[in-house]
């Protein structure tokens, strides 16, 4: 350094108006304040404090996992839970089950009355479909009358499926993991009336066969053709 000493003078008496802990260094500067404040101690221009102020506890507001680059919120995850909401599922050891909100909705969802009402309850039974393989079956009847080509008339033979389906979801089987260690068999159907479906299942350790995942759809009036 080059030019006249400087110094700070102190009135006499004179005492801190206010002590900050210490601000965090971002780990990519790491290195660089370190040799920075090395550089400022060899020059004399500090010295280096000690620890004359006790300890403080600081609550991260984030957890990072360095190996897979994952930053958990402390305010969005909960760890050794029994059971978790995710993705309108409940997780649990036992299995994945509907979230009973969205389950809740359907039981509770009246008749439709026109084509955008009728939508809206399919949109809901669609999105939990991987429940149960009956829906394709069930629902046979309430498909066309979504068609524009058609027109909205429902009949006592609409109402008896638009009752099965929401039974069929309103009591859904409880889903397994997949475990890749386990055999699994993929069961398919097709039908030009009814749509397309499939279930895959997996035998545990029990003996038992689960559902793991199954979905269906329909057929468009295209596919439908001979």
């Amino acid at each position: 350094m080059t030019g006249s000493p400087v110094g700070i003078h102190l009135k006499p008496g004179a005492v801190p108006f206010a002590v900050h802990t210490p601000r965090p260094i971002p780990f990519a500067l790491k290195d660089q304040v370190k040799e920075e404040l090395d550089f400022l101690v060899k020059q004399g221009i500090i010295t280096p404090a000690g620890s004359p102020f006790p300890p403080t506890t600081h609550t991260p507001k984030a957890y990072q996992v360095p190996p897979y680059g994952i930053t958990l919120n402390k305010d969005k995850f909960t760890v050794a839970a029994p059971k978790v909401n995710f993705c309108d599922n409940v997780l649990s050891s036992d299995g994945i089950v509907a979230d009973p909100v969205k389950v809740s909705i359907i039981c509770d969802f009246p008749t439709p009355s026109n084509v955008t009402d009728l939508r809206s309850f399919m949109g809901l039974v669609n999105q939990l479909a991987d429940f149960t393989p009956d829906i394709a079956d069930t629902a046979q009847h309430l498909n066309p009358l979504i068609s524009p080509k058609r027109s909205f008339i429902w009949t006592p033979d609409h109402e008896q499926p638009f009752k099965k389906v929401k039974t069929a979801l309103t009591s859904p089987l409880v889903l397994a993991p997949f475990n890749p260690a386990l055999p699994a068999v993929l069961r398919t159907d097709t039908s030009c009336l009814y749509g397309l479906g499939y279930a895959l299942l997996q035998e545990n350790s029990r003996s038992q066969t689960r559902l793991v995942q199954c979905g269906s759809r329909f057929l468009t009036d295209t596919e439908t053709l001979p």
